[in-house]
């Protein structure tokens, strides 16, 4: 981690939020147990993302790419009402997550593929040398 240089203009802030990102939880998106671990594996073809997303169906996940940041999102979900039920013990909390995993490389939008099996969702990357922006569809195994 590099010193903060307050005359350092835009990038020397922008690197203290990404090094303060790391060691700090955000208050505005969550902190980092609420969103998936990831394992990222590179190649000189591209990258594959392996994320644990346990119970959550394809539906409810979105994944996005734009230059070289990978977009891994879900939505929340209603818990089911429970008529004339009083809770005796309420730990499961039912939310969804955003999680952005920076790439050393620009990654091709139209050679993603994301796939859901067995609550690991996994996504194969190409590298590319533009930065366009495109959703990618995750299809149940």
């Amino acid at each position: 981690m590099k010193p903060f240089d307050p005359w350092g203009g835009r990038e020397s802030l922008e690197s203290l939020w990404r090094d303060l990102d790391r060691f700090v939880p955000s208050v505005f998106r969550g902190s980092p147990q609420m969103a998936p671990p990831v394992n990222v594996f590179t190649s000189a073809d591209g990258a594959s993302v392996m994320a644990e997303v346990p119970g959550l169906e394809a539906s409810r996940i979105e994944v996005a790419v734009e230059g070289n940041r990978l977009k891994l999102r879900a939505a929340p979900s209603a818990e089911p009402a429970y008529e004339n039920a009083v809770y005796l013990r309420r730990e499961r909390v039912v939310r969804g997550f955003e999680r952005d995993v920076e790439l050393p490389f620009p990654i091709e939008p139209d050679g993603v593929e994301a796939t859901l099996r067995d609550g690991i969702l996994w996504i194969q990357l190409q590298r590319a040398g533009r930065g366009r922006a495109r959703k990618i569809e995750v299809r149940r195994a």
